[in-house]
């Protein structure tokens, strides 16, 4: 699966307010997300965040949990709620995510 990795810009307009936009970080990186299972969804709730979907993917994508993620195949966007250096050593990372309605 392809994904952009999505990061927010904050403007100032005219009057003085700030507008947030979302623009892309990075674009065409691979990686395979699949559905939580209920039981996975409640061990992540009683630690405090929650999680819908987790994504798999190399260690050199730059994401935080200030971003969003796009799936390429059908543009469904998902916040980051947290990301998760599986081997300590920047090789592998695990993005748990909420789907965006």
């Amino acid at each position: 699966m392809l994904f952009t990795v999505r990061r927010v810009t904050r403007t100032q307009d005219v009057i003085g307010g700030s507008a947030d936009s979302w623009a892309d970080n990075s674009t065409g990186n691979g990686g395979r997300m699949r559905l939580l299972s209920a039981a996975e969804r409640l061990m992540i709730a009683r630690e405090g965040t929650t999680a819908t979907h987790r994504l798999y993917c190399l260690g050199d994508v730059d994401v935080t949990t200030k971003d969003r993620i796009e799936r390429e195949s059908d543009n469904q966007e998902f916040d980051v709620t947290y990301v998760n250096d599986v081997d300590e050593a920047g090789e592998h990372l695990q993005i748990d995510m909420v789907e965006r309605k």
